[in-house]
């Protein structure tokens, strides 16, 4: 009897310790995604100031051009 709740301790530690396991494991995974959501808005911006920047050069070209 006594051997069966030792048994029966030790799965639930070891179900406790897969748990911890996968959880560490979900939690690395959701850190390195929003590593990844980050750096790709950063390049997002970067991209988006060289947009705006080419447009105002092609309006001033283009003001130069009619005036």
């Amino acid at each position: 009897d006594i051997n069966d709740l030792r048994n029966r301790i030790r799965e639930k530690e070891m179900l406790i310790e897969k748990k911890i396991h996968q959880l560490q494991s979900i939690q690395l995974e959701k850190h390195q995604r929003d590593s990844d959501i980050s750096e790709m808005r950063d390049q997002m911006d970067i991209k988006e100031r060289k947009i705006n920047l080419l447009n105002r050069k092609v309006i001033f070209c283009l003001f130069k051009i009619i005036f």
